[in-house]
């Protein structure tokens, strides 16, 4: 495939702003912005001018022919279009969840495989530079001990009981990602709730060799936060996922001078690395959601190579499955 990716937004709101930014950065054409809210379409229609605009994506699909569809709707809207850009010969990068059920999720990879199609859901923590450092200095950190992922969100503030509690759902596939990064995706198998899971607090717990997975889920706690912690033998990480980068901390000295100067020279530490990472940013023009624009460029490399999608299907349905277990139990 030579040339731009033609790729079609469905979607006006917040993702879809940023799925069309990095698209653009990326260098892909965008051809078509799907909205049923006029004023949403052309809010980000003036961003991408002479962009068209669409009510409804079986219009966009015949008009436009994308190579790719970026899908930034509410979750229960995500089979039906998922379904239609696949029938339409377009690969499809979704927000999570890819889809409201296991079942569902596993008949869209069908779908995407008879197809000859590309599908993943945005799971985009594992694309992090933060997130590939730990990976790479894992070893260094000794035998892993417990892991710890938290977020603390705003997002359901005046929302209903029901609807707190699906939100609340559709974060796990973060720190399952996370996890199936660190311990492969048979580490979800073990991963079960920590108590009784209300609409606005959810406590879960996994197992992966001798180290524990925590999850720590919160509409009430704040400062809003989301957060892995990596507790090894030989030191620790600290990784910031709205900011994309970590901090790394020895553990082997266990001196008195080492107790009495960590909170100083974690600090220093973390300073350091905040600011490197802000420049970083900065330099990049990486404004919202690190990680988002690793995980587009290894999908549209995908496409274009026609080789495999950054997000294995193993891990996809492991996920979808593991989810769809606990909101049954």
């Amino acid at each position: 495939m030579e040339g731009s990716l033609r790729v079609v937004i469905v979607g006006a709101g917040l993702m879809g702003r940023w799925h069309a930014y990095y698209a653009r950065r990326l260098g892909a054409a965008i051809v078509g912005i799907v909205d049923k809210d006029p004023v949403k379409a052309r809010t980000l229609g003036q961003r991408h001018r002479s962009t068209p605009l669409f009510s409804e994506l079986e219009q966009c699909l015949i008009r436009c022919k994308p190579d790719v569809v970026h899908i930034c709707t509410p979750s229960s809207s995500h089979f039906d279009l998922a379904g239609l850009a696949l029938e339409a010969d377009a690969h499809v990068l979704i927000e999570k969840p890819a889809a409201p059920t296991l079942e569902a999720t596993e008949a869209l990879l069908k779908l995407a495989s008879r197809r000859g199609k590309l599908l993943n859901p945005v799971h985009q923590f594992p694309f992090q530079e933060g997130f590939r450092r730990l990976r790479a200095n894992a070893a260094a950190l000794g035998e892993p001990v417990r892991v710890n992922y938290e977020a603390f969100t705003a997002g359901g503030t005046g929302q209903s009981s029901q609807e707190r509690r699906r939100i609340l759902i559709e974060i796990l596939p973060h720190p399952f990602s996370l996890g199936a990064g660190l311990f492969g995706p048979s580490f979800l198998n073990t991963v079960e709730f920590a108590g009784r899971p209300t609409s606005d607090d959810f406590e879960l717990w996994g197992a992966a060799s001798r180290a524990r997975f925590h999850i720590s889920l919160s509409h009430r706690a704040r400062p809003t936060r989301n957060a892995l912690t990596y507790v090894g033998t030989a030191g620790t990480a600290h990784l910031n996922l709205y900011h994309g980068f970590a901090v790394f901390e020895a553990g082997p000295d266990a001196s008195r001078r080492t107790k009495m100067l960590q909170p100083l020279s974690f600090g220093t530490r973390l300073v350091g690395r905040s600011a490197v990472n802000l420049l970083a940013r900065l330099r990049r023009s990486i404004w919202a959601y690190p990680g988002l624009l690793e995980l587009g460029r290894a999908f549209y490399d995908a496409v274009r190579s026609g080789g495999m999608a950054p997000i294995a299907e193993t891990e996809i349905v492991e996920i979808a499955r593991t989810v769809d277990r606990l909101r049954a139990s």
